[in-house]
């Protein structure tokens, strides 16, 4: 009778490390319109490179969507959650990404490294840049303010939507020693 509860324990053990183990791996899928669809588990980071060089660090529950045709027509990217970026400019075409609330623009200005958290049911979200130039809008029409704001390095950009407030802030060093040693330059 022991030896058939061990058993039942080491199955259930073995079962549950099998599901944790899948749900912290990144799934990809393909729509119908032929946009490729990227979403992360539980528990880990995720690296992925796009087609156009660049890379992507997504952080656990995030959702990253590229459109069919990404660095042909354009290099727009969807997310929903949080990821690092680090770009590279490709000239004609800069890369946007779409949230919820924010539209990040990067500026050609050789290489930028940032990061975007904007999860779909948090009234916030946040841009924080490494290195390179962005230019960020909200992504919806608002009736107090629709200006863009150019960061440099070092610098913010957060938003409530609940309040429809969205400000630039210079980034602190301890806020910026945590970001890096996040797993990223």
């Amino acid at each position: 009778m022991k030896a058939g509860r061990k058993i039942f324990a080491v199955l259930l053990l073995t079962a549950y490390w099998i599901s944790c183990r899948n749900s912290s791996e990144v799934k990809k899928t393909t729509g119908a319109d032929g946009e490729i669809i990227y979403r992360s588990g539980a528990g880990r980071r995720t690296a992925l490179s796009l087609p156009d060089g660049t890379d992507m660090l997504m952080d656990s529950f995030s959702v990253v969507r590229i459109p069919a045709g990404f660095n042909q027509r354009n290099r727009d990217i969807f997310l929903e959650g949080s990821a690092w970026f680090t770009v590279h400019s490709s000239g004609t075409k800069p890369l946007v990404v779409h949230t919820r609330a924010l539209l990040t623009t990067v500026l050609d200005s050789g290489t930028a490294v940032f990061r975007i958290e904007g999860y779909p049911k948090s009234p916030g979200e946040e841009a924080d840049l490494l290195k390179g130039r962005l230019s960020i809008t909200k992504s919806y029409h608002s009736g107090t303010d629709n200006e863009m704001a150019i960061l440099e390095p070092g610098e913010m950009v957060m938003i409530n939507t609940d309040i429809d407030l969205m400000e630039k802030e210079k980034m602190d060093s301890t806020e910026l020693t945590k970001l890096r040693a996040a797993g990223h330059p």
